[in-house]
This record gives structure tokens, sequence and C-alpha cells, in this order.
């Protein structure tokens, strides 16, 4: 498949999962209440942790690596079971203390729904690197939307008979017996045997650079979390995880689904840099395109959403939701600078950043909290601004790219965005005392409709290569 088919897939697995999984969290949402949302951030601070060590980065050698054997397959296998049972039993002999830390019993069962999951992935994580190495990104997507579809209607029928707590944590119970079912069957064999000490030595190196970036990466995404359910509460959390999981569709569905392509692409034209750079820019060129207006136009409509899709309990989301928006939008670009660092060989380099990252990001977390959740949102903003500009420059040293460059590519679609959210703003203005549902989707269908005129006028090749390419597949 070409780079651009495999982004394709790439993005329809992720947008598809996302937006499933966003459908079902609205109906959740309507059925439930926001401190049930709080208890899952609280226990999922330290469950995405988990996750995280879980791989341990062999995930990304696996991709890598010029050449696999079946020894380094079934040493990857077995690292991976082993190491997350013991994961596991440390996770299950701690809750009752994470849930004392917050004060919240429930945590406590949460955690130990959601460590089953965990267990259970474990016996996935290879097969599922192996067809990413491979590029059948059209497979994975298969798998994973019908995970997501079956979990989000168990989440929901759960939550309808007074299950809230398991209604929650499906996603991360339910979900991972289903995709490791699935991509165990789709490549049954050549995974169990035994462990070679000497496939691990050669592949301990890489992974535990790759695991303590991405460790390093998780503190910083999920500080937030942590910080917010200590100090301010379920209930702030809960209105605080809504808006995070839609100021993120950009950065994770977009970005996300773009970065896990070029990873093995970067890794592949390592010793071209010069390609690199014209595919880096190439990129995220079109990611601006979609992600520019995406978040813009949403964080303009923030009040209206929270209000009509999740109700009255929800509408003190709708001023986080919009600066958070404005991160999204920032580091869907900044997304695409670590396939640099683990494409060239360079993990070292992320990792470092990473740790700079969490710093700052504990200090401006605790010294905003105590103004109220706005302004910590607005720290979480200038947190990315200060670290996205620091990733930038290591990854343009690297495949020797000029920001004057850089800049160039973002431009056209910045302006058409921003003269997008003119043309939203004066519909609003002029159908305020309209039914809030008819201004909404006027302003919608009017955003839409500016933004793709003003693109083919201003940014005409952009916008004509991205409808090309779409027509293609």
């Amino acid at each position: 498949m070409s780079l651009y088919r495999n982004i394709g897939w790439s993005m329809i697995n992720i947008i598809g999962i996302q937006f499933i999984g966003l459908l079902f969290s609205i109906v959740l949402a309507r059925i439930m209440y926001p401190e049930i949302f709080g208890l899952l951030g609280m226990a999922m601070v330290f469950m995405g942790l988990v996750v995280v060590l879980q791989e341990a980065g062999i995930s990304s050698y696996l991709i890598y690596v010029e050449k696999i054997s079946s020894k380094l397959k079934t040493t990857s296998f077995v690292t991976n079971i082993s190491f997350s049972i013991i994961l596991c039993v440390i996770l299950n002999i701690i809750a009752n203390s994470i849930a004392e830390f917050y004060g919240q019993k429930e945590v406590e069962l949460l955690i130990r729904y959601v460590s089953i999951g965990i267990f259970i992935s474990s016996f996935g994580i290879v097969n599922k690197t192996l067809l990413t190495r491979n590029k059948q990104f059209k497979t994975i997507t298969k798998i994973e939307i019908i995970a997501e579809i079956i979990t989000g209607i168990v989440s929901v029928l759960l939550a309808i008979n007074g299950q809230e707590l398991l209604a929650i944590s499906s996603r991360f119970l339910v979900r991972p017996i289903i995709v490791t079912i699935l991509f165990v069957m789709n490549n049954p064999r050549g995974l169990i045997g035994k462990f070679y000490v000497s496939e691990f030595k050669i592949l301990f190196p890489y992974s535990i650079s790759v695991l303590n970036s991405k460790i390093f990466l998780y503190v910083v995404n999920n500080l937030d979390y942590f910080i917010i359910g200590r100090l301010l509460g379920s209930f702030d959390l809960g209105l605080y995880t809504i808006a995070f999981q839609w100021s993120v569709i950009a950065r994770n569905y977009i970005a996300g689904a773009v970065s896990r392509v070029l990873f093995p692409e970067f890794s592949t034209n390592r010793e071209n840099r010069s390609h690199v750079k014209e595919m880096f820019l190439h990129v995220t060129k079109n990611i601006s395109f979609v992600a520019f207006p995406l978040c813009l136009g949403l964080a303009t409509l923030s009040y209206e959403f929270m209000y009509l899709f999740y109700g009255g309990n929800w509408i003190n989301a709708s001023a986080p939701l919009s600066i958070l928006l404005i991160t999204g939008m920032i580091t869907a670009i900044g997304n695409t600078f670590s396939p640099i660092f683990l494409g060239l060989g360079k993990p070292r380099i992320e990792l470092s950043i990473n740790i700079i990252s969490a710093l700052l990001m504990c200090l401006l977390l605790i010294v905003s909290a105590k103004y109220g959740l706005v302004i910590l949102c607005f720290a979480v903003l200038v947190h990315s601004l200060i670290i996205e500009s620091i990733r930038m420059h290591f990854a343009f040293k690297l495949i020797e790219c000029k920001v004057s460059m850089f800049i160039r590519s973002l431009t056209s679609n910045l302006l058409c965005s921003l003269l997008m959210i003119v043309g939203v703003i004066t519909v609003k203005a002029l159908t305020h005392e309209w039914s809030m549902v008819i201004s909404f989707i006027l302003s919608i269908v009017t955003g839409i409709i500016l933004y793709v005129l003003i693109s083919i006028v201003f940014n005409k090749k952009t916008t004509m290569n991205l409808i090309n390419n779409i027509r293609s597949r």
C-alpha cells in the first residue's frame, strides 16, 4: 500500500474508533453524572501508566529493527505476558492505597476491573505490532472498529441496568478481550515459544529508551488528571475528562493516525533525510488543513455543543473545552515530531524533552490549580506552546528543516480557518435569538461551506490534492 492509503486506513481506524467511543460516551453522560467520569479519570492516571509499562518499548523495536527472527518474536511475546502479570499483581496490591489517596472507595474496584483487561491484552500486543510493521492497517482497522462497537453496546446496557462502574470501565475490560481474540485469530502461529536471553539483550537497549520516553510523556499527559482529581475533586475532573476527550480529536484522531504510519515510513527512509523532510512538511500541511478549522470551529461553538449534546449538567465544561481545543490544535502538529525521533533512531532526544515537559507541567499545574479549572486549562495551553517549540527545534535539526519553511506550509490553512471563524461568529450573532439547535446547525454548515470556498480560492493546491487522494481510494 502507498503512504497515503496507509494513512487513510489508519485515520479510518482512529477516527472511527474514537467517533464511536465519543458517541457512546455522550449516551453514558446522559445516563450517568460527572462524578462517575471523574472516578474513571482518577483510576486511569495509574492504569494508563501500567499500559505504557506493559509494552516496555518492545513494540517500537519490532517496528524499528530491519529483520525479525522467530526467536525475537517469541522472546517479545513471552516478555510482554510475563511483565504484564507482574504489573497486574502490583496494581491489585496498591489499589486500596490509591483509592484512599483520592478518598474514593469506588476507585479500587475500577482498578481491579481494568487490570483484568490489561492482562488479557498482553496476548495480542505482538500480533498487532507485526501487523503495523507490515503496514496492514486495513486489518487492524476492521478488528478495532468491531471491538469498539461491541464494547459501546455493552457499556450502555450495563449503565441502563445500574452497573455504572462496569459501564465506564468496559472500554478497558471488554474491549481488550475482543481485540486480543481477533488479533490472535488473525495470526495464531509463530509467537508461542522459548524466551531467549540473547534476543532480549538486543532489544532491551532500544526498548528501555523508548519506554523511559513514553513514561515521561505519559506523566506529562496525565499530571492534569492527577492534580485535578486530588486538588479540585471528582466533579471538576469529570468536566475536564469530557472536555479533554473532545479537545484531542485533532491530536489523537488525525495526527495520531498519521504518526502511526510515519514511524515505519521514516524508519525505512532514515538514511535519506531530505526525503523524510519532504514527507514531514507535506503531511503536516495536510494535517493542519483539517485540524485548524476543526479545533477553532468547535472552540467557537463549545457552549452550544456541550448544552445540546451533554445537557445542562455539563455546561461548565464549555470554557475548558475551548481552551483545550487550542492546545489540541498545537499538539496535533507537534505529534508528528515523535516519529522523527523514533524513526531516525534518536529516542533519547524525546526522552530528554519529555523529562523537561513533565517538570514544567507539574509546576504550572500546581500553581494554577488554586485558581480553578479554567486557569489550569490556560496553564496546559502555555505548556504545550513551550514544549512543542522545543520538540520542533530538535526535530528540525535532525532533518535539516528551516522554521520559516515550516511556518509557510501552515500559514494558508491558518488564515483560511480564521476567516471561517469570522463567518461562524457572524452567523451566531445574527441567529442568537433563534432556537439554539437551528443556530448551531447553521453555524456548522456556514463554517464548512466558507472554509471549502476560501480554501479553493487561497489554498487551491492543498485542497485539490486532498480531494484527489480521497477519490483515488
